[in-house]
């Protein structure tokens, strides 16, 4: 088996994400980030399909900025009392 490429380390899926929301919002940030100035690293060396697969990771990442943006409630979350 294979593992996934990782292009960031601040991306790497396998770490755990924070359990504090500021936290969580400053990883995913971070993510992203990285994971945009590593694609357009890759575009301009010509690296097309690892370009195409560092798009990949940072489209799963911006699904996990929009949905910890949501409410607590709405994402089936329970808040801490």
């Amino acid at each position: 088996m294979s593992r996934r490429h990782v292009f960031t380390s601040s991306s790497d899926v396998e770490r755990e994400m924070p359990k504090n929301e500021a936290d969580r919002e400053e990883r995913i940030a971070i993510a992203i980030a990285t994971l945009r100035a590593e694609e357009q690293r890759l575009q301009r060396l010509g690296l097309d399909e690892a370009a195409r697969h560092c798009r990949q990771q940072l489209r799963y990442w911006e699904f996990l900025s929009a949905v910890f943006s949501l409410p607590a409630d709405e994402r089936g979350e329970r808040e801490a009392a």
